[in-house]
């Protein structure tokens, strides 16, 4: 499994080492972000989050952080928050990266 890139509007190449930047309307969401919301939403806070990953919370805190991280980790919040938390990654890949909006169209 690779490496996800939490902030939207930036990808790296994580083949080469090399960063290139699509800042494609300033838009930017964090993953980090986004499963920190949900937890909310489902009416849980992260230490509860960080029980169910066996998992010390300030590393968790650490983890949220972070502009990306490893694909297994997306699919632990998936499971455990009974969401799909790939789906904010998927819609912006849809709709600007490869959909109507996307600036090479």
């Amino acid at each position: 499994m690779g490496l996800i890139c939490g902030v939207f509007g930036y990808a790296k190449n994580l083949c080469d080492g090399n960063q290139t930047h699509h800042f494609m309307n300033n838009t930017k969401i964090h993953l980090g972000k986004v499963i920190s919301d949900k937890t909310a939403e489902k009416e849980r806070n992260l230490n509860w989050l960080s029980k169910k990953l066996n998992y010390d919370r300030s590393n968790l805190d650490k983890l949220l952080e972070k502009d990306g991280f490893h694909t297994d980790w997306l699919i632990n919040f998936s499971a455990i928050l009974q969401e799909n938390m790939a789906k904010p990654l998927s819609d912006y890949i849809d709709n600007h990266i490869i959909g109507k909006n996307s600036p090479e169209k």
